[in-house]
């Protein structure tokens, strides 16, 4: 189950002394995201098994370079599956992202579809 939270809130930025400090400012927080505890973990098997399957290929998947690659991350749980879809680097690339299922009581990778 997935919920998404918008509220209004207060800017606050750090003083050179590591303080919060408010900006004066009142902007919209970008939605927030819940996952439950099996679909973060399923979320981290799936990162972990791209991780190797990359690194097979010499490519290190640092978290930078994850950011480069992808630009979301969707995760949806049906049943004893979990979906989990690293999106490719932008909204307009085709291809470049990476599908995964996830045996959600097992926590076992089923399925890998990379997208060309």
């Amino acid at each position: 189950m997935v919920v998404l939270v918008s509220v209004g809130a207060t800017q606050f930025a750090l003083s050179p002394s590591g303080r919060a400090e408010e900006t004066g400012k009142s902007e919209k927080l970008a939605p927030g995201v819940t996952l439950e505890s099996r679909e973060m973990a399923a979320l981290i098997v799936a990162y972990e098994d791209y991780r190797a399957w990359l690194k097979g290929e010499g490519i290190d998947l640092t978290l930078a370079e994850f950011i480069k690659r992808h630009h979301a991350i969707w995760v949806r749980r049906e049943g004893a599956q979990i979906h989990i879809h690293f999106h490719p680097a932008s909204e307009l690339t085709a291809g470049g992202g990476v599908r995964y299922l996830v045996d959600a009581k097992r926590l076992q990778v089923t399925e890998r579809i990379g997208e060309r």
